[in-house]
């Protein structure tokens, strides 16, 4: 794992969320978006069988929308946008993970793509990319 950030204050909020979420058993959302970019929508065949694994665990929701707007519990936002909007309006509960599926989603200085550091800047403690 890399800690990455665009400042160094940002970087240390990014680490406390991931301690604050040690242990914590969180009452989030998986958001599974369902997006209308072809190319990188191709995790949404298989969230009929993630939705039978763990929706006992956690509250899974699917959207059909390229657009997640002011959600207070997000655990997870999986989607494949090449930039996604938004992002910021959302609460990120301490240990959130989030993706949007791109090839160079992990330039963290920004490409033709999104880069993970919007994620990060957010409010997710993690994303990852290549």
């Amino acid at each position: 794992m890399m800690l990455a950030g665009s400042s160094l204050k940002q970087v240390y909020e990014m680490i406390d969320r991931g301690v604050a979420s040690d242990g914590s058993h969180p009452e989030g959302t998986a958001y599974l978006m369902n997006t209308s970019d072809k190319a990188r929508n191709v995790r949404s065949r298989r969230y009929r069988v993630i939705n039978e694994l763990l929706a006992e665990h956690i509250n899974i929701e699917q959207v059909d929308s390229d657009v997640l707007e002011n959600k207070n519990d997000v655990m997870f936002y999986f989607t494949g946008l090449k930039h996604v909007k938004a992002i910021e309006s959302n609460r990120y509960l301490p240990g959130a993970i989030a993706d949007h599926l791109t090839s160079s989603g992990g330039n963290l200085t920004g490409w033709k793509q999104m880069s993970i550091m919007r994620w990060l800047d957010a409010g997710a403690t993690a994303s990852y990319g290549t």
